[in-house]
């Protein structure tokens, strides 16, 4: 194996232990995976949302945001009540719980990389994209569906 391709491989590792740490970290100190972190976030940030918001907005599908939202509700942390407008839809809140426990949790390492990635320069951005993406394709993983969630395991938050 060539030097550069062992280096590669130590990175690609390095990114794999540090989210697998992150989410047993999160795991274990807030009884959270990191989509529900993503979640309540999103849920945060738009008092009011409804499903179809959230998937959107987390580029889930919506069986995603049900298994979340049941999830969370079973431990108090967000309640689902019907529309004023439109009973049909359902409105999806934090509960004062779930606001306490999002503001106890440091930042995420899906927020570090946010942050840092939309600090380089444009060019950075691209070249930083197209590796990522030739990685992917390498590993044959062009073809996997994917959300924008920097975690390991299934999103659904089920446990």
């Amino acid at each position: 194996m060539g030097e550069r391709c062992e280096a590669a491989l130590v990175a690609l590792r390095q990114i794999f232990r540090v989210t697998e740490t992150q989410t047993r970290s999160l795991a274990k100190e807030f009884g959270l995976t990191p989509t529900q972190l993503l979640f309540m976030q999103v849920l945060s940030a738009a008092p009011r949302a409804t499903a179809s918001f959230v998937a959107k907005e987390m580029s889930v599908s919506h069986g995603t945001v049900t298994a979340l939202t049941d999830r969370l509700i079973c431990n108090g942390l967000m309640t689902r009540t019907k529309g004023e407008e439109d009973r049909r839809q359902a409105i999806l809140q934090l509960t004062p719980e779930g606001e306490a426990l999002l503001k106890a949790v440091p930042g995420s390492l899906q927020e570090r990389f946010e942050d840092r990635f939309e600090a380089l320069e444009l060019w950075e951005q691209a070249f930083i994209l197209a590796a990522l993406e030739r990685t992917a394709s390498m590993l044959d993983a062009s073809d996997i569906e994917a959300s924008p969630i920097l975690a390991t395991g299934p999103l659904s938050g089920d446990r």
